[in-house]
């Protein structure tokens, strides 16, 4: 009885989230075609459905990437950044990642379960892209902050400086 309700389990369709990295070296024209390749194969190869995606756009990575393809190391300063939401069995998810971990075009990728009323929660939001910083040459107004200046004499700043220097004896 254990062992059907646990494969019951694993046989349970799950919202998941998958977010990920393709490498810039690719043409944006062939984006589209080759989110179906890896993406939308991999899914429904797995019997999952696609319910919700976000297309990929480039961006500016936090930190530098590096990743081997063709046994050469590669450095990411940038990606195409890109999220889908799916439905599948959870015991087919580990058959989704082989088949995007397969793929050199993508650089990282991680798949997350959604809570069951995720899409009441969280709709997938498109990326908005960043404004620039404002120039250097127009100065943000603040208003005028008053210092606190306090005056001391030698005398006191030596006083001040050997109570700080001292060490407490046990």
């Amino acid at each position: 009885m254990a062992k059907e309700l646990e494969q019951q389990e694993l046989r349970d369709v799950k919202a998941y989230e998958l977010a990920y990295l393709l490498t810039p070296l690719l043409p944006e024209d062939k984006l589209q075609e080759l989110y179906e390749e890896i993406f939308g194969a991999a899914v429904k190869a797995s019997g999952g459905t696609i319910t919700a995606d976000l297309p990929a756009r480039m961006i500016d990575l936090a930190y530098t990437i590096v990743k081997s393809i063709s046994n050469k190391h590669n450095k990411f300063d940038h990606a195409y950044f890109g999220v889908l939401r799916f439905e599948a069995y959870s015991d087919q998810v580990a058959i989704i990642k082989e088949m995007i971990d397969k793929r050199p075009e993508v650089i990282r990728h991680m798949i997350v379960v959604l809570p069951k009323d995720a899409d009441k929660l969280m709709a997938p939001r498109p990326i908005v892209a960043r404004r620039p910083v404002a120039a250097a040459s127009a100065p943000l107004e603040t208003e005028a902050k008053e210092e606190v200046k306090i005056e001391m004499t030698e005398a006191e700043i030596d006083k001040e400086i050997e109570g700080l220097l001292e060490t407490p004896t046990k």
